[in-house]
């Protein structure tokens, strides 16, 4: 199955800028360490921003309720070769997902 509407999916700059790249940040330090070694920056959010769109239209591994709505988790690969899992959610009462995090796919 394919994330609903993911055409349509939404990805805040500000979640990728302050929280999965940013070193600073109190639990998204060690993820903006990953994705650095990966080749992403701030300076390239756009790019990275892309590359996890792309991704939103691979096919769902999980799928589960969650209160509000349902999250959704799509595995893929950044630059072709970076295995990630990223989660996205549908509010109740929408029918357009949002991205909520990304992190290493171990497995």
């Amino acid at each position: 199955m394919k994330l609903p509407n993911y055409e349509k999916a939404t990805i805040r700059a500000e979640k990728l800028t302050e929280y999965l790249l940013s070193e600073s940040h109190p639990v998204g330090f060690s993820k903006a360490a990953f994705f650095r070694k990966a080749g992403y920056v701030r300076q390239n959010v756009t790019e990275f921003m892309n590359e996890l769109r792309a991704i939103a239209g691979n096919e769902v591994s999980e799928k589960s309720p969650r209160q509000g709505g349902v999250n959704y988790t799509i595995i893929g690969l950044l630059k072709g070769s970076v295995k990630i899992k990223t989660v996205w959610t549908i509010d109740e009462g929408s029918d357009i997902p949002r991205f909520v995090t990304a992190y290493p796919h171990r497995g």
